[in-house]
């Protein structure tokens, strides 16, 4: 019984048929030495003329350490408040992103579903501790933060009566520099996270004020909310989007200032005079003192207005004098194109268009296409960011309405998704055309099309029905006539033998 298969498959105890594993084949010698290069590769090599690229082969936080992560945090802040072309974007965003956010229920129990619906929408109303943010508000901050911070802490708090709340946390209240004291020998601490050897995060150091130790908060009660960079998954604070074009705007604001103080020096000269001792003639001139005093009758300060007397100047013949009138273009094409370039990237450092947001003329037809669907992509990853913080919210929130008895239980109250606000399109009449070609055909709900509008298809089929059938009382007491609610409602079905009005047919109806 105890003798050994000797086939390529063995039965376990429980009946799955367990593969044999083969033995490694040994392709190097540990023993020998080789020396390899680097040719296949021009970029793995060290060639003159080009600078050496930076040994960034380390965790993302000990390549972009706590100091360099809140630098590009400050830098961000300070960018969305001095340029209007990119708070105007940020704000864009979270207009077209967050809008009108509807939480929908994808569990069994529907009437338990529209209950906890309208109980969500209602206490959004009052989801902040501060009292300031409702759930729209909420929104569009956390989307601004994750641009201009990098990140958004919420904690998951509650009332003395245990009712939910969140209280938002900026990023510079995330962290501490005392936070070393507070690792332990299962937890180490990271740019204000103590994550554990597997690096997820256990617990948030946060920082009441500036005065006060700081304090640590479990991860459970805690969510912060960033997009992690390009590459790096484990990424555990967030950092800035405006940082990675951060030089760009600072040199378009150098551009715009030296450009400024150009056409201020230039502007105060109209005229060039040419003339043979390079001096104005004394004769053609006068002289004009002022002097301004103050309170006590001391002299300010004394200035001078020199004036031309004659209307016409004679120049005698064969001299160089000569009057020229002195033009500039400032700023010229060149610096107005450059200026343009270094605001693209800029705007492309958030994911954003510039041609979209400042300057829509100078695109058209297939160009406004694909700048439109790159907007698309980039509204979509704002929103999985959203949907990921606002289902914790909601289902947090829903699990205290459970305890306290505002709603009865249910084992799939986790079970949420959201009908989100209307992507913007390049042509919203085909986009409405293919809607209704799809719905009429199967292919897509009313409720996805209501959700790419930021409204409730309930609400939608309600309203239409509570219109059509005004429609047909008005219809009998005005006109005395009786209309048939099904053109009404489809009016794409209606023909001649299909009339809303089942009274009597006018003959000359027919030609």
């Amino acid at each position: 019984m105890s003798k050994r298969l000797k086939t390529s498959k063995q039965i376990t105890s429980r009946g799955i048929p367990a593969l044999s594993t083969a033995r490694p084949v040994q392709t190097v010698d540990p023993n020998r030495q080789s020396v390899g290069n680097n040719k296949m590769l021009l970029t793995a090599q060290s060639r003159s003329g080009r600078s050496a690229s930076p040994w960034i082969d380390h965790d993302t936080h000990q390549n972009v350490t706590r100091d360099g992560r809140r630098k590009v945090m400050v830098k961000g802040r300070w960018l969305a408040q001095n340029f209007p072309s990119l708070t105007g974007a940020i704000l864009e965003q979270s207009d077209m992103a967050c809008g009108t956010w509807v939480p929908e229920f994808q569990g069994e129990d529907k009437d338990w579903g529209e209950r906890a619906t309208e109980w969500l929408l209602e206490w959004e109303k009052i989801m902040d501790v501060t009292g300031t943010l409702d759930g729209d508000g909420y929104r569009d901050q956390l989307l601004a933060s994750t641009l201009i911070d990098g990140e958004l802490g919420t904690i998951l708090t509650e009332t003395p009566s245990k009712h939910p709340r969140i209280q938002t946390l900026r990023s510079h209240r995330i962290g501490s520099m005392q936070e070393k004291s507070l690792a332990t020998d299962k937890h180490k601490v990271v740019d204000g996270v103590l994550v554990n050897r597997f690096n997820r995060p256990y617990q948030y150091v946060v920082q009441p004020d500036n005065h006060a130790a700081p304090i640590t908060i479990h991860a459970k009660n805690f969510i912060l909310s960033y997009d992690p960079l390009p590459g790096c998954p484990d990424q555990l604070r967030g950092i800035s989007w405006l940082g990675s074009s951060a030089d760009d705007w600072e040199d378009l604001d150098e551009s715009k200032r030296f450009e400024l103080a150009a056409q201020k020096a230039c502007s105060v000269h109209s005229l060039i005079e040419h003339n043979e001792d390079g001096e104005m003639d004394p004769l053609k001139q006068r002289f004009n003192m002022s002097q301004t005093n103050d309170d006590s009758t001391n002299a300010l300060e004394t200035t001078a207005r020199i004036e031309v007397e004659d209307q016409y100047i004679v120049y005698r013949a064969d001299s160089n004098s000569r009057l020229e009138a002195f033009n500039y273009d400032r700023p010229g094409q060149n610096v107005q194109q450059y200026q343009a370039m270094v605001e693209t990237h800029g705007f492309r450092g958030i994911g954003w268009s510039r041609f979209f947001s400042v300057d829509p003329s100078k695109l058209g037809g297939a160009s406004m296409r694909v700048e439109v669907d790159r907007l698309v992509r980039t509204l979509r990853r704002r929103q999985r960011l959203i949907s990921r913080t606002m289902k914790r919210i909601h289902t947090y929130a829903l699990a205290k309405a459970i305890n306290l008895g505002l709603l009865p239980m249910n084992d799939e109250f986790w079970k949420w998704t959201y009908q989100k606000p209307d992507i913007p399109t390049a042509d919203r009449k085909y986009e409405s055309d293919i809607a209704v070609q799809e719905n009429n055909a199967g292919f897509i709900t009313l409720d996805k099309i209501a959700g790419r509008r930021g409204e409730r298809w309930q609400d939608v089929q309600d309203q239409r029905l509570t219109e059509v059938k005004r429609q047909i009382e008005r219809a009998k007491e005005v006109l005395g006539v009786d209309l048939d609610p099904v053109p009404l409602l489809f009016p794409e079905h209606t023909t001649i033998e299909n009339r809303p009005v089942t009274g009597p047919v006018n003959q000359n109806d027919d030609e």
